[in-house]
């Protein structure tokens, strides 16, 4: 710290110092002596301010024989360094019947402003109580078990609650045997019976086999889920299973060479009940120990780093007594990415790099010092950048590497009363590197001899200069001398760099990456032009929906005309949506039977009149067609570790359920309606119809995630297919038939089903018509909307307000057929309808956006209703093909959308905006990636270009959106 104090006084504001004597020493245990605090789950419910709760039992006494657990413990802290005791919870805040008395092990979530805390109750019970606060005080929503002791084959202890990237909340618990069931958007019940969750080839403290003390997360950069029982952890490409036993986070040799506390024999691997957490980007795992007592009866708890490899494996963790917060070089390993805090000026920002480590980001001539490292050889240094130079000629850099000059103390690590005064070399290295023309974030890497830094402490001052060019440096990072243990951190100058992808009418911009854009302090303060243009000011810290996605329909017609296309062209649509480089959608609606856009008139899945029992219920004509697609499309997705969420929609159920006897209307339903046959066996089979529908899909290995319960109902008469439904016999229809239904069948219970499928006008009066009775509301994950009454983005604003527990999705959307589609691309006001609705969807609420037919020909069909009424109803699509040509034309509402699918994948939060300045045109939206991107779309759909600034954070970068343009802006958030 002495070093550190020296360069900083003599180096400020150019140099940045990490270990700085403000830095608590956190200490491993976290917890005083004297204090029993086990099985700890650790919360960020906040990145900035943080705000860090551990949710743990309380071993009573250091001189216990036996487990004896009194209460239940919240602890909270912002630093990770200084902790502090919020809550106690004692055993009367459950009010059950049975007598309360075991605190055993416990977790928590969030949603909707309420906080969700899960309770172990001795061996065999889980419960829950629910506060305004992550504190609490808490209260008993049910007065008895959530899960109960035998409802299960397993002891039902240790609950794991986990919160997947769209929304989905589980509950995970058991002992060796483990069980996982979705809970409802109450996160007080179970939506589904708790399913077994297989484990290959396991190992544990007790042999081959796991343990108690699940715990389940999710990591982005690998795209696995983690299950853990303790250190050992296995994966799996779903939460369900199976899982992959991968390994133990410590074995025998882990504490060898570090400091004390004293670990117990058998090299510390058994009790290490614990949870994953991650905060500023940095994930770290919270475990039990038993340093402070020497007993299994009272434990302590532990913080110690963890670091994900590529190849999805856990690296063996770090144990000592230092703990986390602290910069400490002499532990034997550097991880000062973990202790940077960037500065309130904005000089400096932290950001997650591709590889999961840290990197820290400068404006232009910005520095920063490793101090302490010690015992540390000469090294070969190897500079990587990635820059963008959009001139026609080179440039160049030269990279100046210098060790700190400044004589340092250090402290002797074995008598720590001993002190000795080192100086280091100070040999200077330069590095050149060359950046070529017309790069855009290329990344390239520079060598130069090393620098001896000889044996004593030791500063790595790095500093860029552009030598000749116009070049924009982003992520220039060379590594820290490597001592005798890995040394993780990156020293990196540069500013945040906006990249620019933009489509424009009268260009030849089609999604069209564009020169990157610095995003610096310095543009921060504006005067002229740019004074006057609008300001988008972004705040990726402020959150609001879970956005789950984008997709597309497999209609009969879409398969019709992707079955008459050569390969060349059926690959090109494929990768197009599916592809790695494609849209990247991950929704896919399934039209249960036939629907104007079929081929084949009038068809369901059970054509025997009065068949109740669906006997004759068969998925035979999806066969051929549909099915071969779709798992197709599957299979593009799975090369990126992504899905597709699979939905159906009936626009008839079979004629023989309805008053009228057909799957059109007809006339004749204005003598005897089109609504079901108000039977009872009627109601019963047509819910089995939707089960079966789930069921069938599922032997053809196609998982169904969701369902609408009726396509526009009412809406379409003589056409085509069409039913009855209004607001309230769909309510009845759900609470009494379909969700009983779907939910009683352990192969449907994971369904999310979906009320309306109509326009929005008509959500508020549905939503308070079905949400408004419990019963109802209890079945159904939301609402389903369509687009073509209009924009009413109130209702949907309101509709969430009113009842913020349920999701909206919009499930269909389309434009009249396009007499100018092919191959001009088509109107190009339909690309900024698109953009306008999807905005203004997502604005307000709405999780994903999925458009109707994935392509049709070229005149917009085909249709069954035939050649006529085709005309008059063909539709445009995002992709047409003029199948006697073998040409596929991707229409301007294809690029559109492409803005926002492919830069926002599943998992992306909302964010806040607000837009500033003169009247603009502007429209837009924003969102913070789970791969902390921020990702902006902005559209002008005028004639006149619009300058515009865009700030985040106190740095600037100013842009132009062409007229009738669309640019989607990403860069890294700042931690």
């Amino acid at each position: 710290n002495n070093m550190a104090s020296a360069i900083m006084a003599s180096r400020l504001p150019a140099v940045l110092a990490l270990a700085m004597a403000s830095l608590s020493l956190a200490g491993n245990p976290i917890n005083p002596r004297g204090t029993g605090l086990a099985d700890p789950h650790v919360h960020v419910w906040s990145d900035d301010p943080p705000q860090v709760f551990l949710y743990a039992t309380h071993d009573y006494a250091r001189n216990s024989s036996t487990f004896r657990m009194d209460n239940w413990w919240v602890w909270k802290t912002t630093d990770l360094v200084n902790w502090e005791k919020a809550t106690v919870l004692p055993t009367s805040t459950l009010k059950w019947d049975e007598d309360v008395h075991e605190c055993w092990a416990t977790d928590a979530a969030t949603r909707n402003g309420k906080y969700y805390f899960y309770l172990s109750v001795g061996p065999s019970n889980v419960g829950v109580v629910v506060g305004d606060s992550p504190q609490g005080p808490f209260v008993d929503p049910l007065g008895k078990a959530l899960v109960a002791a035998g409802s299960v084959k397993t002891a039902s202890r240790d609950p794991g609650a986990f919160v997947d990237f769209d929304g989905q909340a589980y509950l995970v618990f058991g002992t060796f045997n483990y069980f996982i069931a979705k809970l409802r958007p109450d996160m007080i019940s179970l939506a589904e019976t708790p399913r077994p969750v297989v484990v290959l080839n396991p190992e544990g403290p007790y042999g081959n086999k796991t343990d108690d003390k699940p715990f389940l997360h999710r990591v982005n950069s690998t795209g696995l889920y983690y299950l853990s029982w303790g250190v050992f952890y296995a994966t799996s490409d779903t939460p369900y299973g199976p899982f992959t036993y991968r390994g133990v986070l410590m074995d025998r040799n882990t504490t060898s060479g570090f400091y004390p506390p004293a670990w117990q024999s058998g090299g510390g691997i058994n009790d290490r009940h614990g949870s994953f957490f991650t905060l500023h980007g940095q994930t770290y795992f919270a475990c039990n120990d038993r340093s402070h007592g020497g007993s299994a009866f009272f434990r302590s708890t532990i913080l110690v780093y963890i670091h994900y490899k590529r190849d999805g494996s856990i690296a063996p963790v770090r144990i000592d007594d230092v703990g986390v917060g602290q910069y400490n070089a002499s532990a034997g390993r550097v991880e000062a990415e973990d202790y940077f805090k960037a500065p309130s000026d904005g000089s400096a920002v932290k950001i997650e790099t591709a590889d999961g480590s840290f990197a820290v980001v400068f404006q232009p001539n910005g520095t920063l010092v490793f101090p302490n490292v010690f015992s540390v050889t000469p090294q070969t240094y190897a500079l990587d950048v990635v820059a963008s130079n959009p001139t026609a000629t080179m440039a160049q850099l030269t990279v100046t590497l210098v060790p700190a000059t400044t004589t340092a103390t250090k402290e002797d690590t074995v008598t720590p009363s001993r002190k000795t005064t080192v100086a280091p070399k100070t040999t200077t290295a330069k590095l050149l590197c060359a950046i070529p023309a017309n790069a855009v974030d290329l990344r390239v890497s520079c060598t130069g001899p090393g620098v001896s830094v000889g044996s004593g402490a030791a500063a790595v001052d790095v500093s860029v200069e552009l030598t000749s060019g116009t070049a924009v440096i982003l992520n220039a990072w060379v590594p820290v001398p490597r001592g005798k243990r890995d040394l993780h951190s990156h020293n990196t100058v540069a500013a945040r760099l906006v990249q620019v992808t933009q489509t424009a009418e009268g260009t030849s911009d089609r999604l069209a990456r564009k020169s990157s854009v610095p995003l610096t302090t310095a543009s921060a303060t504006t005067s002229g032009a740019d004074a006057d243009a609008a300001a988008i000011y972004i705040n990726a810290s402020k959150h609001y929906q879970t956005i789950l996605g984008f997709g597309g329909a497999f209609t009969d017609s879409a398969a019709y005309v992707l079955s008459k296309l050569n390969k060349t062209n059926y690959d090109f649509v494929m990768d197009a949506y599916f592809g790695p480089d494609g849209q990247k959608y991950t929704f896919g609606r399934i039209p249960m039977g036939s629907c104007d856009f079929s081929v084949t008139p009038h068809w369901s899945y059970d054509e025997a009149k009065d068949d109740y029992d669906l006997a004759n219920f068969t998925i035979q004509q999806d066969v051929p067609f549909r099915i071969p697609i779709i798992k197709d499309a599957l299979a593009r997705r799975a090369k990126t570790n992504t899905t597709l969420k699979l939905f159906g929609s009936p626009w008839s159920l079979p004629g023989w359920m309805k008053a009228n006897g057909h799957m059109i209307c007809g006339l004749e339903a204005l003598v005897k309606g089109c609504a079901l046959r108000d039977e009872p066996r009627v109601y019963k089979a047509a819910a089995n119809y939707y089960v079966r529908f789930v069921q069938e899909f599922a032997k053809q290995g196609l998982d169904i995630w969701g369902l609408t319960v009726m396509n526009e109902p009412g809406e379409n008469l003589f056409t085509y297919e069409g039913q009855v439904f209004t607001a309230e016999t769909e309510r009845d229809f759900v609470k009494h038939y379909l969700g009983p239904a779907l939910k009683g069948n352990a192969s449907t219970q994971h369904v999310n089903l979906m009320y309306l499928d109509h326009n929005k006008d008509k959500l508020q009066n549905w939503s308070s018509t079905i949400l408004g009775d419990k019963e109802a509301a209890s079945y159904l994950w939301g609402a389903a909307v369509h687009w073509y009454t209009g924009d009413h983005f109130d209702d949907l604003a309101n509709t969430h307000k009113a009842f913020p527990n349920h999701g909206i999705l919009a499930t269909e959307a389309t434009v009249a057929r396009d007499t100018k589609a092919a191959p001009n691309g088509g109107s190009w006001d339909k690309g900024e309808h698109y953009a306008h609705d999807i905005i203004g969807d997502l604005n307000n609420w709405v999780q994903g956006f999925v458009d109707w037919n994935l392509i049709l020909d070229k005149y917009g069909g085909p249709l069954h209703i035939g050649p006529e009424v085709g005309n008059l109803f063909g539709s445009d699509s995002m992709m047409i093909a003029d199948i006697e040509k073998q040409e596929v034309h991707p229409q301007v509402f294809f690029y559109y959308v492409g803005h926002f699918s492919r830069f926002v994948p599943e998992g992306s939060r909302r964010v806040d905006w607000q837009l500033q300045g003169p009247t603009t045109p502007l429209q837009l939206t924003a969102f913070v990636t789970p791969d902390r991107q921020v990702v902006v779309v902005v559209m002008n759909p005028t004639d006149d270009a619009v300058p515009y600034r865009l700030i985040d954070s106190r740095q600037t970068a100013t842009l132009t959106v062409p007229p009738h343009g669309i640019q989607t802006l990403v860069y890294p958030q700042q931690l």
